[in-house]
């Protein structure tokens, strides 16, 4: 706000990026619950520095769901 050249902050006043590096645009109204649950997820595990247990406890959801979620996603790590 403190940058917005007038009264009213609008859409080019914020910090925001269309694409989300690689997850797709995420517009709220636009995105279905699962874009969004994927969105929040992904950047979640990402903000956890990978750790599924932190990311479960931040999101308040089960270690295993976060784990099936990925497995959906095509994001698990493959077992050596």
């Amino acid at each position: 706000m403190v940058l917005s050249q007038g009264p009213i902050v609008g859409a080019d006043d914020l910090p925001i990026e269309s694409e989300l590096d690689g997850l797709g645009p995420l517009r709220i109204p636009g995105s279905t619950m699962a874009e969004i649950e994927r969105y929040a997820i992904v950047r979640t595990l990402e903000a956890a520095g990978g750790s599924t247990s932190k990311a479960a406890e931040l999101l308040d959801i089960s270690v295993r769901t976060i784990q099936y979620r990925l497995h959906e996603y095509g994001l698990t790590k493959p077992k050596s």
